[in-house]
């Protein structure tokens, strides 16, 4: 049953409307009785009539205000506060709640899961003293949500929109974590500089996250729980509102509000966990937007050292939460194909410096086109007018595998070159070197936490080195580790005067002729 609620010497007063209609004001006749002098014998009158609760001033001498709005009738909603010449009554569209109630003043819910956007479009209350058309509301919302670029502005903009709505003279919008941590706070207030940090009340937080549900108490000062909270006493908050930031599957934080002279109601209440599903969907937004910035500019990286196989199987394991496996650093046996270009000094008296960044450029990219993107290497360095590439980290085809796929692109990247050579007589002063060995190493990424990179530690890196310095020009030149895994598979002959010391212990080399059935 509608009732309305105002305080008298005893406290908080409850009257039902029983009747069609009660009248207030000073006389012992009226249905509800105020002593003020300042209020009329026969002030206004509450009557329903088909569409709802309405009010009617009677002629008083000092009016009725309907929200701080003057009027001669309007339609009431609930929680509508009726202003007699200082004398406040509270309507409430609900039946009076049990006073032994923890929350006796918590007077409505609305549930994330059954908020119906059409059902507070069509709430619209049209009498004069109606607040702006919810439709309005949102659609400026929706309109003005959109235009933010960062989530420091989309809070903004819905506080704003939330103290303007509901005459709330503070709030904050708090974000969330999976885990409930706070991970952000926005304050804001209706009027002037803040004079103190606002303290939401504990009681409402804590009611709206465990019932995931949006919740308004009125008359909190007179409410036994409420009232004990010191952010509510101290404070001297009459009315609270708290709805969820919710995104359609998570509450991500929430929009709490308060107000000392105001009282909310149900429709701000409506509107409130609308905007809270509005705020949440656009910072959502901003966060995918930033994530996938942040794997554009991921990836971006990766394609400087690994090739797409590898950065398709990277990401793959990122989804399943399995990246580190992969890019954390750890121990690995790997071959290491390290590449030396001769004859780029020579060019340097006959090109210009644009000329010769060019040339370098187009061998080095299709050195790498052949070790990375068509044999699935990893870029471990670019050296001058060489490379040096990994295979087997991150990704293996075993230790034979590797070994077998380092070989074959060293191959090719020689053949490349003297293929250009043969065409172009820019190319006929540059050879190669080639240099592979296999062994044990720390790979992963490493540097720091602004610019990291794919790289190795460990012994096998310098003994390539060693090995690509012996190789003659336009030859592959491997140790006894990677001929090992590779002499099945391809013909090679012993360098017996190649002799290079790897770990701790001379290694005789071996030219790598061709592959085998060739």
């Amino acid at each position: 049953m509608a009732h309305l609620s105002y305080q008298d010497p005893d406290g908080t007063a409850h009257h039902p409307l029983e009747d069609a209609e009660v009248v207030v004001g000073r006389l012992p006749s009226c249905g509800v009785v105020l002593h003020d002098a300042r209020v009329s014998r026969r002030h206004l009158r509450i009557l329903r009539r088909l569409d709802g609760w309405w009010v009617e001033d009677l002629g008083s001498r000092a009016g009725t205000r309907v929200n701080g709005k003057r009027v001669q009738e309007a339609r009431l909603a609930d929680g509508d506060q009726l202003d007699l010449a200082g004398e406040v009554l509270c309507f409430h569209d609900r039946p009076v709640v049990d006073s032994e109630a923890d929350t006796e003043y918590i007077v409505a819910e609305r549930p994330v899961a059954d908020v119906d956007l059409l059902q507070t479009l069509r709430s619209v209350d049209r009498s004069p003293a109606a607040a702006p058309s919810p439709l309005i509301v949102l659609a400026r919302a929706g309109e003005q949500l959109r235009r933010c670029t960062t989530i420091d502005e989309v809070a903004d903009v819905a506080l704003a929109l939330a103290l303007e709505t509901t005459r709330a003279e503070r709030g904050v919008l708090a974000l969330l974590d999976a885990d409930g941590e706070q991970v952000g706070w926005f304050e804001s207030v209706a009027h002037g500089e803040p004079t103190a940090p606002v303290q939401p009340s504990r009681t409402m937080v804590g009611r709206m996250l465990e019932r995931a549900a949006g919740v308004i108490a009125q008359d909190a000062l007179a409410d036994e729980v409420l009232a004990r909270a010191e952010s509510v006493a101290a404070q001297q908050i009459r009315s609270l509102l708290c709805a969820p930031l919710w995104d359609g599957e998570q509450i991500t934080g929430y929009l709490y509000l308060d107000a000392g002279l105001a009282v909310f109601r149900v429709e701000d209440l409506d509107l409130m966990v609308v905007l809270g599903h509005q705020t949440a969907a656009e910072i959502g937004r901003l966060e995918l937007l930033e994530r996938v910035r942040d794997q554009e500019e991921r990836r971006r990286q990766l394609a400087r050292f690994l090739s797409p196989e590898v950065i398709h199987r990277v990401e793959a394991e990122s989804r399943t939460g399995r990246e580190d496996a992969l890019l954390t650093a750890v121990e690995r046996v790997v071959t290491v194909v390290q590449v030396e270009a001769d004859g780029l000094t020579e060019l340097t008296s006959s090109m210009s410096i644009p000329e010769l960044t060019g040339f370098v450029d187009d061998l080095l990219e299709g050195l790498t086109r052949i070790a990375v993107d068509r044999h699935g290497g990893t870029l471990d360095q670019y050296l001058g007018g060489g490379v040096r590439v990994l295979y087997g980290a991150p990704t293996t085809r075993g230790e034979d595998g590797d070994a077998m796929a380092a070989v074959t692109a060293a191959l090719e990247m020689r053949d490349h070159l003297e293929e250009l050579r043969s065409r172009e007589a820019s190319w006929a002063g540059i050879r190669l070197r080639i240099g592979l060995h296999t062994g044990a190493v720390v790979a992963g990424m490493m540097g720091a936490h602004r610019r990291s990179d794919y790289s190795v530690i460990g012994g096998v890196v310098p003994v390539a080195a060693q090995v690509a310095g012996h190789a003659l020009v336009g030859r592959v030149l491997v140790t006894g580790a990677t001929h090992e895994r590779v002499e099945g598979a391809f013909e090679c002959v012993p360098a017996v005067d190649r002799v290079v010391f790897a770990d701790g212990a001379a290694s005789v080399c071996w030219w790598v002729v061709r592959r085998r059935g060739v």
